[in-house]
């Protein structure tokens, strides 16, 4: 007859039992999060502004972009409010543009082409 550990078995148990606890804190604490109320700021709080912050919505505009003629568009990209766009031609030529994405202007054009 084989001689068991009434100790070891009754620690893997209590771990099992805890495992299971944590479990059960973890689901309460779920749905406790999204059945709860918004939290109301008690008379006479003074307001965080860490807390509570506006933020200026931006209206989306259209605009129209001219490509030098016989260029296709390789790859866009943006940094700030600034859009830069690659472009090429077929000839191996291109160039890149950088735009000022607030009014639209063309802010500077790079022409790329091969060393003679």
């Amino acid at each position: 007859m084989a001689h068991t550990n009434k100790a070891l078995i009754s620690l893997v148990a209590g771990m099992g039992v805890i495992l299971l606890l944590g479990f059960g804190a973890i689901i309460a604490g779920l749905i406790f999060k999204a059945t709860a109320p918004k939290m109301v700021m008690p008379a006479g709080a003074k307001k965080n502004n860490a807390v509570e912050k506006s933020i200026k919505a931006v209206t989306p505009q259209a605009g129209e972009i001219i490509l030098p003629a016989g260029h296709t568009v390789e790859n866009i990209g943006l940094s700030g409010t600034q859009i830069i766009i690659h472009t090429s031609q077929e000839t191996g030529t291109g160039s890149v543009l950088v735009i000022d994405g607030e009014t639209g202007q063309l802010l500077q054009r790079f022409d790329i082409g091969t060393a003679p």
